[in-house]
């Protein structure tokens, strides 16, 4: 869900619902004032998808968003907030000079990944869109335990036109399932370990290098269960997300370093097709 560049109809229902409890039909004629071509069908038929996901309530008319919601979204920068209030990150990661880096730890891999979400999105709009972005995974789980938000980043990078080059140390038949989903040129998907240890990611965006690192553990338990199944079904999500949800410690290490990020690039793009603009 994205409510600060907002594509789809349903981050658009809820961005203005936050705004308070609103009459369906003038939250409708709201959302066609922003997004004209709005019709009532595609109207109702997100509202629907925001109640079965309980983000949002409709009651005798009327609209609001969940308080279960509402809670759950507290929780999830909970953490974010505590280190805002305590100083420690007036988060400007475009402040950087060279070979400066800063780094955040957390107590669950989702607070980690709203953050690093957050902070790729500010780097993207922030570097020239004929750099591409290139990352590496030991598996992309993240696509299956937190879909909607990962479909959501790579809808945005797309929409930029700016390329994802993907790459996975893993070949398992998991690994393999997310690749149909990577089908045009600004989307690609490589199998290959570049790195050793299996609780490293990395993603480098310009000059630009975040690297994420979980417990070994956690490492041990994603890579168990894409070794453990040669199909996708709701019981394999149902452990990412466990996965995902579970108090363990993490963190992020974001730097500027024109030097690595430009090695980095050489190395993890070698097996892609750099568009030329």
């Amino acid at each position: 869900m994205n409510l600060i560049n907002p594509q789809r109809l349903e981050d658009y229902i809820v961005k203005l619902l936050m705004e308070g409890e609103q009459s369906t039909t003038s939250l409708l004629s709201r959302v066609r004032v922003i997004r004209k071509n709005t019709t009532k069908q595609g109207f109702y038929a997100a509202l629907r998808k925001l109640k079965a996901e309980e983000v949002a309530l409709t009651y005798k008319g009327k609209v609001s968003l969940s308080t279960v919601w509402i809670n759950k979204m507290k929780s999830s920068f909970e953490e974010i907030g505590r280190k805002y209030a305590a100083g420690q990150a007036s988060f400007s990661v475009l402040d950087l000079d060279d070979r400066e880096s800063m780094s955040y730890s957390f107590s669950t891999i989702k607070n980690l990944d709203i953050f690093w979400g957050y902070s790729q999105s500010i780097l993207m709009h922030n570097t020239p869109d004929n750099n591409p972005i290139y990352a590496y995974d030991p598996h992309y789980w993240f696509y299956f335990a937190h879909k909607e938000t990962e479909t959501e980043l790579l809808k945005e990078i797309v929409q930029h036109k700016r390329q994802f080059l993907m790459t996975v140390g893993g070949a398992t038949k998991l690994d393999k399932a997310v690749k149909p989903h990577f089908n045009n040129k600004y989307l690609q998907y490589n199998h290959k370990k570049l790195f050793r240890k299996d609780n490293y990611y990395i993603t480098v965006i310009g000059d630009y290098i975040s690297e994420v690192m979980l417990d070994e553990g956690t490492g041990k338990k994603i890579d168990n269960v894409y070794g453990s199944t040669n199909e996708l079904n709701d019981a394999i999500v149902e452990k990412l997300k466990q996965i995902l949800e579970a108090k363990v410690r993490c963190k992020i290490k974001i730097s500027k370093n024109k030097s690595k990020a430009d090695k980095l690039k050489k190395m993890m793009g070698r097996d892609f097709y750099i568009l030329k603009k």
